[in-house]
């Protein structure tokens, strides 16, 4: 079953990627290999990749990346983002002094509705983090509450 979440997953965030970026060259979205500074808890969020944490009940995704793209630009693509899938709701907020940019909506996947949440975090002139939560929609508030934690140490530590 966790495989099974894995490949959809993966499956899930190629496509994502795919259409909320496509038409950019390679030179203006290129993802650097690097670790992000996380504080997350391995044992309800297991690692199954660099910046990739996963847990199977409930199903949850946390994906965070390094990507030469500016904040703007970034932004950009994701309200693009936001209203072809006809997101609700978006926001953006200054968090350790940097800018925030946040999209939700809900997404269903084989029959499981999840809480899709994107986040653009300016990192420098010329970089961004990008991260992206999935969480089941029947999950307990306090997994909602722990991964917007896990964001918030993204924030301050890189």
């Amino acid at each position: 079953m966790k495989k099974a979440f894995l490949v959809f997953v993966v499956l899930f965030l190629s496509s994502s990627i795919h259409s909320q970026h496509s038409g950019i060259g390679d030179d203006h979205f290129k993802q650097v290999e690097r670790e992000i500074k996380i504080d997350i808890d391995e044992t309800i969020f297991p690692k199954v990749n660099t910046n990739t944490f996963m847990s199977g009940k409930p199903k949850s995704l946390f994906l965070s990346a390094l990507v030469e793209n500016s904040y703007m630009n970034g932004k950009s693509k994701m309200l693009k983002f936001f209203y072809d899938k006809k997101f609700d709701k978006k926001e953006e907020k200054m968090i350790a002094s940097k800018k925030v940019f946040s999209i939700e909506g809900t997404i269903n996947k084989d029959g499981i509705d999840f809480v899709n949440k994107n986040y653009c975090i300016q990192y420098n002139e010329k970089s961004t983090i990008m991260i992206t939560t999935l969480l089941e929609i029947e999950a307990d508030a306090e997994y909602k509450g722990m991964l917007e934690k896990i964001v918030q140490s993204v924030v301050e530590k890189n």
